[in-house]
């Protein structure tokens, strides 16, 4: 995935956002790399008390959200409301890299 590909997906998320109507306190973006082989939470489940948008720069996770589960590969967007319990895995040899916008 280019440079460009990426700006523009995260282009279409930042502007869904800006459209919705809600009252949001706080929005923070980031870059999280999952090493190879690597479950998160390690046991359990996580949850955040915002909404979760990420889009995978490279590589594929598998996981479980709200009780089912998912396949999200490079280029792909997902979606994770607030309070929904969830983990992914990093079956590969390879490092994922996603970029995530949390907005409560």
């Amino acid at each position: 995935m280019d440079k460009f590909q990426i700006n523009t997906q995260v282009s279409h998320i930042v502007e869904g956002l800006l459209e919705q109507k809600g009252n949001y306190h706080q929005v923070s973006m980031g870059q999280s790399i999952i090493p190879p082989h690597t479950k998160l939470p390690e046991t359990g489940y996580s949850e955040h008390a915002g909404d979760e948008y990420s889009i995978i720069i490279n590589g594929q996770l598998f996981g479980e959200s709200g009780g089912k589960p998912f396949e999200i590969q490079e280029g792909e967007l997902s979606f994770i409301p607030k309070g929904e319990v969830h983990w992914c895995e990093n079956r590969s040899d390879e490092p994922v890299t996603l970029f995530y916008i949390m907005v409560e």
